[in-house]
């Protein structure tokens, strides 16, 4: 299944999904974004390798929904809702940032319950949401994060199910995620390694109360 030469197909439902051409750019965790390439989903993995660590699922892709809140306009069709399909527990599963950038809110925003919005200059932004708990405990707005801090954990604040809600904007509006973590392809049901290494948060915090 993770073999190298999946990686120029767009795999069935039970595989993982790459679509990658060869000599893709390797993001390093303290760069900044300039294109949806350098962003790797925010799960745990192995820092680089996209066919080892954590795999999770997409059950609801672009179009799925559009989010009911306006904080950013069209901020939910290119989202992905985000859960573990390796047999490990959605909830209290580590959320990563998923490029370099500044924690511009971390808190509590309806629809997305407690949730960590990050500026990754040059128009890049990105959100993820429906943590378990308070971000704060783990980051603070201002924060300088590389690729990878530990954000929070997973859970089902402000939803019924524990996911991760993520999409990356640009210039405000929501963008395609086809080409993060080593070229992957967007499509529902599809299963993903993130290749996004953990890094320690600010605070040091691992845990929730």
């Amino acid at each position: 299944m993770f073999r190298k030469h999946l990686l120029w197909a767009s795999l069935a439902l039970g595989s993982i999904v790459l679509s990658s051409a060869p000599g893709v750019a390797v993001a390093q965790a303290d760069k900044w974004p300039a294109s949806i390439r350098d962003f790797k989903f925010p799960f745990s993995g192995v820092m680089n390798d996209y066919w080892h660590g954590e795999i999770w699922r997409n059950t609801c892709g672009y179009g799925c929904y559009k989010h009911k809140n306006t904080y950013y306009p069209a901020a939910g069709y290119y989202s992905v809702d985000l859960v573990r399909d390796d047999g490990g527990s959605t909830t209290g599963s580590y959320v990563l940032a998923p490029a370099r950038g500044i924690v511009s809110f971390a808190g509590r925003m309806d629809g997305y319950g407690w949730c960590v919005v990050m500026d990754h200059r040059n128009g890049w932004k990105s959100i993820v949401a429906h943590l378990q708990c308070d971000p704060n405990l783990f980051v603070s707005p201002g924060n300088d994060l590389l690729q990878g801090t530990l954000l929070g954990l997973a859970g089902k604040t402000d939803t019924t199910t524990p996911h991760i809600h993520f999409s990356v904007w640009k210039d405000n509006i929501s963008v395609r995620l086809d080409g993060i973590s080593g070229g992957a392809t967007i499509v529902d049901n599809g299963r993903y390694c993130s290749g996004n290494g953990f890094v320690s948060p600010p605070k040091g915090r691992t845990t929730c109360p």
